[in-house]
């Protein structure tokens, strides 16, 4: 009787501990405001010799952009994360020997990103969290400049930005507002990088096309609102 009652009363604590996690929310979602800081470098604009000049570069202007969470309760302090960002547009402006040229190119970058976080639920009032995962990156609303199509005497510039794949961290903290609602504070690393196709049409010479690496990996300040369901 005595190991019955044992059993039993194992049993109605496993079973008060799953009604527990079941009433938790499972589900978050979150909006707020992102501050996205590029370290960036490039390589040299590569193109005809004759009519490319040496050692031009470009940088990132950092950009503001409103980014959106959705985090999925795995179980045992595990989630899924899905984080979007809807950007500003972003600037590519004149390095090296380039850098009296201002913007050269701009674009649009859109990063799906997908992580798996861990959340240290011990820790009272204020959950840290750490993140890692993988974000595809591709790009939309791409233009060359006035100024640059100007630098190589064309008549029209279009501009081209290959996509990639490439690893993101992440760390953060959850700071409960009461009911279902959280501050969400988190600070994203994404390795990034691209090649920029500048293509001139030139009098004379037709379609001439330059190319440059970019080396973008931003980190990304958020600062979300975020509702437990």
């Amino acid at each position: 009787m005595r190991k019955l009652a044992h059993v039993v009363a194992a049993a109605a604590a496993l079973l008060a501990a799953f009604a527990a996690s079941a009433q938790e929310p499972a589900n978050t979602v979150a909006i707020g405001y992102v501050r996205v800081l590029f370290n960036d470098s490039s390589s040299d604009l590569t193109g005809p010799p004759a009519i490319t000049p040496p050692g031009l570069k470009v940088g990132i202007e950092d950009i503001n952009a409103v980014g959106l969470l959705y985090a999925r309760r795995l179980g045992g302090g595990w989630s899924a994360i899905f984080q979007f960002g809807v950007p500003s547009t972003v600037k590519y402006v004149g390095a090296g020997s380039g850098a009296m040229l201002g913007e050269a190119a701009s674009a649009k970058g859109w990063t799906p990103t997908l992580l798996v976080g861990y959340t240290f639920e011990s820790v009272p009032v204020v959950k840290p969290y750490v993140a890692a995962g993988a974000a595809y990156t591709w790009y939309t609303d791409e233009k060359a400049s006035a100024a640059y199509n100007a630098a190589f005497y064309g008549t029209s510039t279009s501009a081209s930005f290959k996509s990639s794949f490439g690893p993101v961290a992440k760390v953060g903290a959850e700071v409960p507002l009461g009911g279902n609602w959280l501050l969400d504070f988190g600070y994203s690393y994404y390795w990034i990088k691209t090649t920029a196709t500048l293509t001139t049409a030139t009098p004379g010479l037709g379609s001439v096309p330059r190319r440059i690496d970019v080396t973008a990996n931003p980190g990304a300040l958020a600062f979300n609102v975020g509702y437990r369901f």
